[in-house]
């Protein structure tokens, strides 16, 4: 426990007391803006795209049979300027019966780049599709192929490893499929593979995933399969990072005695490993829920327990005498390999998750070091991560998750690892420590993410670096202790921190204490960061870091639930009266999102737009052909200068000046405003004197046209700078402000 100065300021968790439905502002399209991003009129459109759809029906005839089920798969091109859901092309799809079964971004050599459509038809619908092109006179089909830049088959990415001579294990994601028993002859005609040696699994939506071990020329003999959409490695990982050997010391620890009412006391935290020595006292509060039925490979039963070491007992030293006390109760999965199937299969520890987690309510933080080797591609969503956001969606649970140990590899193999690209869950990077410092360790996999989970790795921890500084865990013997290194035992540390901060505070929710947590790491963000490389930042102040702020700040909390198309406005709350001359605002956004794992460039479903309003009083009012004028209507000459602009022609804008007022494209909200990302922090430094009853201004948004309920939490701090009476001030003012109940009066449990 760790007193608290009295000075610090608690966590305001009612902000949401405060808010207000906001109003839907006007559309204001401008019909000459979208004229000018045209290329083509509509004839020249057509000269440009028949040509193309030509090519590709000869290419059809042309090809092997096998190459193709008894429908097409192909790709329309569209260029970066028509990015936005309001141009998502759809009339002319549904008048030739093309279906839409996915899309992605591209970029070409010039560095260009926007997005492909996928899609499914018949040679009938296709020929239906080519005389739309020729034929139609609807306006709205015109537009829309006015837009397209390039029409193509479909054919796989791959990201193929090892030799021409060498064979891997691979997981194979296909396009929908309506006819699975189609596809699967297909396949073991190309492959020659017997359907023994594969593992198949069909999702909802009809997406087919295949695990097998296949060499080189059998991969070579896939690059013209139609159906395919992507092949990457689904190999093991190494324990160690750079393939170190395992080393060990003598373990001088001791075991402690609890009784079964101290053991129930304990909180529960769960992980997804090769399992857990039972054998070993030191892992007596550890449950096994699930493990094969075959007896547990040796080297990753040693993976897991160490795992599990850093869970219970956090970070270890040799040649230390004391008793050991287990911070938490374990649910383990053993989910590595058995020793008579030694290959990582992702499709069957797909199969336990999807299976094991709804199962444990009580569990609301797992912890998931293991994974294939192989990064992350923008292309393609693996079956790991696509099952991973869709589980913590669904049952409101997180998953700490190993960047990778890839660091030391050239190009993209560099990038973090499956599945650590998942957008609802925490990515884990690590540091180790020499000379007083904290050092990045030179093996991390480094980002960034992919669309709608940026910005990754999310955090940094402990994961030591061999032979400077071992991660000392407990072996599955309990008398050594193993020395390991890599982000497998940094991951289990945020696990450790983030499960104890929940038990600390119940009422808080996951995505809460993911807000929570990405904001107290923001808040020491500063330009120079390299996330990609860095993390944003370190979990090293416990629960004070998240829910205590600085004398001269204030943190307020807003959580709940906005309607897509809806607007909802937070007032930031200030003092009636200050003596900061400058202030300081940073926010940060946590949204829970379905994901739309065939649309790589829309993974998220769910986003919110977020505007700052530093004035309430202060509008635009615009008209055509006129300089915009800003009045202060909190004023009586505000308010007659108001007047004589609506006498003049002139609208008042719905809602005040917005700060900034830079006019960003599609592309600009998405890659500098994380537009659709799970998780973004804003930062706005002000002077205080230009400040009255400011706001943030949400906006929920939604890839579809349904009105989804969106869950989210704002985390705010209001820092005025040297003004230590702000917190109280501010309560004084705001008697419906609460702040968070810690464990006991003045205490916070770290």
């Amino acid at each position: 426990m760790l007193i608290m100065d009295e000075q610090k300021n608690l966590l305001i968790v009612n902000g949401i007391t405060l808010a207000q439905t906001g109003s839907t502002p006007p559309f204001n399209g401008n019909s000459n803006m979208e004229e000018n991003k045209y290329k083509r009129d509509i004839s020249q459109a057509r000269d440009h795209i028949l040509p193309q759809i030509v090519g590709l029906t000869r290419e059809v005839e042309a090809r092997q049979s096998d190459d193709f089920l008894s429908e097409i798969y192909f790709k329309v091109n569209y260029p970066k300027t028509f990015l936005a859901k309001s141009y998502q092309v759809e009339s002319i799809y549904r008048g030739a019966g093309l279906k839409l079964i996915g899309s992605a971004s591209w970029i070409d050599n010039n560095d260009e780049f926007g997005k492909s459509d996928f899609l499914l038809g018949s040679r009938d619908s296709i020929e239906s599709f080519t005389d739309l092109v020729r034929d139609t006179t609807v306006q709205v089909q015109q537009k829309e192929i006015r837009r397209m830049e390039e029409i193509s088959l479909l054919n796989p990415t791959f990201a193929v490893e090892g030799s021409e001579d060498t064979e891997n294990v691979y997981e194979l994601r296909f396009h929908e499929v309506k006819d699975i028993d189609e596809l699967i002859e297909r396949f073991i005609n190309i492959t020659h593979i017997d359907i023994e040696e594969i593992t198949v699994r069909q999702t909802e939506d009809r997406t087919v995933f295949i695990v097998c071990r296949l060499a080189a020329d059998v991969i070579h003999r896939l690059r013209t399969f139609n159906p395919l959409r992507s092949l990457y490695s689904a190999n093991n990982r190494e324990i160690l990072a750079q393939g170190e050997s395992l080393e060990q010391v003598r373990n001088n620890y001791k075991e402690v005695s609890l009784s079964q009412d101290e053991m129930r006391k304990l909180p529960w935290i769960g992980m997804i490993d090769g399992g857990v020595s039972k054998l070993n006292g030191f892992f007596a509060t550890v449950e096994q829920v699930h493990e094969a039925s075959e007896p547990a490979n040796g080297e990753f039963m040693e993976h897991g327990s160490s795992v599990a070491s850093v869970i219970l007992y956090g970070d270890l030293s040799k040649d230390v005498d004391e008793i050991l006390r287990p911070s938490f109760r374990i649910q383990s999965i053993r989910a590595l390999p058995s020793e008579s199937d030694i290959e990582f299969n992702l499709l069957t520890l797909d199969w336990m998750i999807a299976e094991i987690i709804p199962k444990y309510e009580n569990i609301k933080v797992w912890n998931l070091s293991i994974g294939p080797v192989g990064p992350v591609q923008d292309e393609v969503v693996s079956s790991l991560t696509q099952l991973l956001d869709e589980v913590a969606y669904k049952y409101d649970v997180i998953f700490v998750i190993a960047a990778g140990n890839t660091g030391d590899q050239n190009g993209v193999g560099r990038r973090i690892q499956i599945p650590a690209d998942s957008v609802n869950n925490i990515t884990v990077a690590a540091y180790y420590n020499h000379n007083g410092k904290r050092d990045v360790a030179p093996y991390n996999s480094v980002g960034l993410g992919r669309e709608g989970g940026k910005l990754k790795p999310d955090l940094i921890d402990h994961g030591g670096l061999l032979p400077l500084d071992p991660v000392y865990t407990i072996s599955s013997y309990a008398y050594a202790l193993n020395k390991m290194h890599g982000t497998s035992f940094a991951a289990p540390h945020i696990a450790r921190k983030l499960a104890l901060i929940l038990n600390d505070y119940p009422n808080f929710s996951v995505w809460e204490a993911r807000a929570l947590l990405e904001h107290s790491i923001a808040l020491r963000i500063t330009d120079l960061k390299a996330i990609q490389y860095e993390s944003k930042g370190e979990l090293s102040g416990g629960t004070s870091q998240l829910i205590a702020s600085l004398p001269d700040e204030v943190r307020i909390m807003y959580s709940g639930e906005i309607s897509a198309k809806s607007y909802l406005i937070l007032p930031i709350p200030l003092p009636d009266n200050t003596i900061a001359k400058k202030a300081q605002i940073t926010w940060t956004i946590v949204t829970k999102s379905k994901v739309n794992p065939n649309n790589t460039d829309r993974y998220t479903e769910y986003g919110i737009e977020d505007a700052f309003y530093p004035d309430a009083e202060k509008y635009p009012f615009t008209k055509t052909g006129e300089t915009t004028v800003q009045v202060n209507l909190a004023s009586d000459e505000g308010i007659a200068q108001a007047e004589i602009l609506l006498d003049q022609g002139f609208k008042q804008s719905v809602y005040p000046k917005r700060e900034p007022t830079k006019y960003m494209d599609e592309t600009e909200r998405r890659n500098e405003l994380l537009k659709w990302d799970t998780t973004k922090t804003q930062r706005i430094g002000k002077m205080v004197s230009s400040l009255n009853n400011p706001f943030i201004r949400l906006h929920g948004l939604s890839r579809s046209d349904n009105r989804d309920r969106i869950k989210y939490s704002v985390i705010v701090t209001v820092k005025l700078i040297n003004d230590v009476n702000i917190y109280q001030n501010v309560l004084t003012r705001y008697k419906s402000l609460q702040p968070v109940q810690t464990q006991s009066e003045n205490r916070l449990q770290v």
